[in-house]
């Protein structure tokens, strides 16, 4: 058995390109359990499986487990740049959580279901059982004790090394465009905003301005200021040497006119 184990990662190699390249969502009433022969299963319909699946073949390359299931185990026996996943389905009762299979037990009817759990030992474990028949779907608690349990079929996910590098190197690419995009780090990135601006003028010359306009303008202010007080204190002397002849006019033409009278 060890040797048909160590045979697995060349095995792997041999499949056809099938990437898990879009995203997956299990249905929800993917989460139910069904009876299949004798065996309880979770996940039997094709519209719980990502498009491509098959029971006996890998998603070449895959990186992450589709939603609905979780990661349960992984492996690079063999060859150490490929690694294999397979991911379990989830359960609608989250004390219950399907692992991977041992790979020697991978055998006749249970040869592709690589994953499983097993129910307690000392108590009846009872679960929601979902029946079809004659178009008639019925469902009932039906308890389960060890060695009895659940199975599943999983999904099997291969990838190497350099596709790890390339899938990071794309990621962070595209991090950068688009934190630079948002930013405006440059003219060509952000034309609409360079172009909305007069003479392109950069942060700091905005700065400069919004500063020095101000300064001027009370430079100007107190010149003007300056330059009345000078010629306030220029023109102030004549005007205390005068005789004010608009004020003693009046009181001669008022005197001879009283005299007049007399």
């Amino acid at each position: 058995m060890s040797g048909s184990t160590k045979q697995t990662p060349s095995v792997v190699t041999s499949f056809a390109p099938n990437p898990l390249t879009t995203t997956f969502t299990r249905p929800d009433d993917c989460s139910g359990i069904y009876r299949s022969g004798f065996l309880m299963m979770v996940d039997v319909s094709k519209t719980c499986m990502p498009s491509g699946f098959k029971t006996d073949a890998y998603f070449s390359p895959g990186y992450v487990c589709p939603a609905g299931y979780v990661s349960a185990c992984h492996d690079n026996t063999g060859v150490a740049s490929l690694t294999t996943v397979t991911c379990c389905p989830t359960v609608n009762d989250p004390s219950i959580r399907l692992g991977c299979v041992t790979t020697s037990t991978l055998s006749s009817i249970w040869s592709t279901l690589f994953c499983t759990w097993i129910a307690p030992k000392d108590s009846n474990f009872y679960v929601p059982l979902t029946t079809v028949a004659n178009g008639v779907t019925t469902t009932q608690s039906v308890g389960l004790q060890a060695p009895g349990g659940l199975n599943a079929f999983g999904v099997r996910m291969v990838y190497q090394s350099s596709d790890m590098v390339t899938a990071t190197t794309t990621t962070a690419k595209t991090t950068a465009s688009t934190t630079d995009t948002s930013s405006g780090g440059s003219s060509t990135s952000n034309p609409s905003q360079s172009a909305g601006e007069p003479g392109g003028l950069s942060t700091g010359a905005k700065v400069a301005i919004g500063v020095v306009i101000p300064v001027v303008a009370l430079a100007a202010i107190i010149g003007v200021f300056l330059w009345w007080r000078r010629r306030k204190h220029h023109y102030q002397p004549q005007s205390q040497t005068e005789p004010k002849p608009v004020h003693q006019a009046p009181n001669e033409l008022h005197g001879t006119h009283v005299n007049e009278l007399a």
